[in-house]
């Protein structure tokens, strides 16, 4: 009987947020087509600090563009990268949604390019540079 009540409840909740909310949370399916970006670029300022890491965040769609991101963690140099190259994104039409989204960016010598980006659109972009010349 218990079981039953948290489900209901759990449900309910569930409902409850959807439609207050207006948007989806969407992991691994239904995901929008991404038909048009920016290249992701490593930000200037942070390759010549060394500074690497993971951007997550969360991105709120309008169907066919981004309506709004927030960042959930990462460096605010590459956080800003990421939520600007974000915002080029033009979307399939699907229903408003909500997205979690990932940029790595690491500094390497083993880069296949300078930099070089991989995306898997919409959910993950990786973003590889190689170190900065030694100022002299």
């Amino acid at each position: 009987m218990q079981k039953r009540h948290l489900l209901v409840l759990s449900l309910i909740t569930s409902y409850s947020l959807l439609f207050c909310c207006g948007t989806r949370s969407l992991v691994g399916e239904d995901l929008p087509a991404v038909t048009e970006a920016a290249v992701p670029l490593y930000p200037p300022l942070a390759r010549a600090a060394a500074v690497q890491g993971v951007v997550v965040l969360m991105v709120a769609t309008s169907g066919n563009k981004v309506g709004s991101t927030k960042v959930l963690s990462g460096h605010p140099l590459l956080a800003a990268a990421a939520e600007s190259n974000i915002r080029t994104w033009t979307l399939i039409g699907k229903p408003p949604q909500t997205i979690r989204v990932t940029y790595r960016y690491s500094i390497s010598d083993q880069c296949e390019g300078n930099p070089s980006v991989k995306m898997d659109f919409p959910s993950k972009a990786t973003i590889c540079s190689k170190p900065s010349p030694p100022l002299d």
